[in-house]
Formats: C-alpha cells, sequence, structure tokens
C-alpha cells in the first residue's frame, strides 16, 4: 500500500486511463454489461471509503476483484427467472468467461467489437460504445449526433435493455464476423478523435486523452 492520498483525484484518474480495460475484465467475468457496470460503480463507492488510509498498489486490480465480489453478490441476490436472463454461469463460486482465450489482446479493442452487436443499429452500436468503453457522458455524445440528451440517454437504454433480453452475449466474436462490426468499430473511433478535437463538454475544447487513444 502507498502513502495516503487524494482519493477521489486518485480514483478520477486511475478511471481516466483505465475504466474500459476494468470494466472489460469485470464483463468477462460476470459476462452481463448492465452488472458489470452496476458492480464496478459499487467497487468505486468502496473504494473512496476503503482507500482513505491508503492506496493500493494496483488500484485497477482492487476495483475488478471487487466489482466481481459485488457482481456475485448481486447475481446471488436475484431471482431464478432474473438469473436466466443473464449471460453468466457460476460454478462453484467463480466465475466462467465466455471466449475466455479470445484473439484479441488489447481489452478496449475486445469491448469496441463485443458492443458493435448487428443485432443492434447503427447508432445504437456506436452511442453504446462510446458510453461503454470511452466512459463519455450521454450529453458528450448526444452533441456528437446533433440529437437531444433524453433521446440519446433512452437510446443506449434500449441498447441494454435489448443485449440483455436477447442473451447477446459479451465476447468477442469469431473472426469470421468481423467484418459485419468493422463499420461500427471504425465509426466510433472516428468519433472518438471527433470528441476529443471538440469537447462538448469541460473547460478544455479539447481532450488529448480521447485523441491519442483513437489515433492508438
Amino acid at each position: 500500500m502507498s502513502a495516503p492520498q487524494h482519493v477521489e483525484e486518485v480514483l478520477a484518474g486511475v478511471l481516466r486511463v483505465d475504466r474500459a480495460r476494468i470494466l472489460a475484465r469485470v464483463v468477462s467475468l460476470v459476462g452481463d454489461l448492465q452488472l458489470a457496470e452496476d458492480a464496478l460503480q459499487e467497487a468505486c463507492l468502496e473504494a473512496t471509503q476503503q482507500w482513505q488510509g491508503a492506496i493500493p498498489n494496483n488500484p485497477q486490480g482492487w476495483l475488478v476483484t471487487v466489482a466481481r465480489r459485488r457482481g456475485i453478490d448481486q447475481y446471488r441476490s436475484m431471482s431464478a427467472s432474473a438469473r436466466r436472463n443473464l449471460a453468466f454461469s457460476e460454478q462453484a463460486g467463480t466465475w466462467t468467461a465466455p471466449n475466455a482465450r479470445a484473439p484479441i489482446d488489447d481489452d478496449r479493442l475486445r469491448l469496441i467489437f463485443t458492443c458493435a452487436h448487428p443485432a443492434l443499429s447503427i447508432d445504437a452500436r456506436v452511442a453504446l460504445t462510446l458510453q461503454v468503453v470511452m466512459g463519455l457522458t450521454a450529453a458528450d455524445i448526444a452533441a456528437s449526433f446533433l440529437v437531444s440528451d433524453r433521446t440519446m440517454s433512452q437510446r443506449i437504454v434500449r441498447a441494454k435493455s435489448k443485449i440483455r433480453a436477447a442473451k447477446i452475449p459479451y465476447r468477442v466474436p469469431d473472426p469470421s464476423q468481423w467484418p459485419e462490426r468493422l463499420s461500427s468499430v471504425l465509426a466510433v473511433v472516428y468519433l472518438i478523435f471527433t470528441t476529443g478535437y471538440l469537447a462538448p463538454s469541460g473547460a478544455n475544447p479539447i481532450r488529448i486523452d480521447l485523441l491519442e487513444e483513437a489515433v492508438r
């Protein structure tokens, strides 16, 4: 453990750089996007309390571990019918990740391909990916699409609901399926760069982190 620091600043810095990779790991462990997001949110809230004494040497790993535990807790509290609607399986208290030996090494790119499922409309795929992978707000995404915040929020909620209702697995598709998702992936990369160059919110109109990620 390192010396105590301003917890909120440290946590914000970790999420700014590694949120997508952390979330991708949690999704691979629990197999459901909404559950993973909820679990990560709970882990972040717990971090604001637990890190007051000292910041973990590996805060990213700490968040993954705690989020996994919170995901298990949420799963066990669900009704039997609710459990059947999720895409993960629990065996002896451990999580079985689908397609654990995915051929894509980059966690963020893996999550982009996952969100770009052809069952969703192209707009829904791009909007969902910008929120889930890049952590952009509905307001920021709405500005890029030239629609209202409410419209964009509803679009993202519907996309998540469709994923759960259709039991779309969060895993890397077979390489033969990549071409049909490539247009969505390229659209996301383009909008990441555009949003970074003309940030719709914040004091600085240019977000270097988004520009660098799009180029990478």
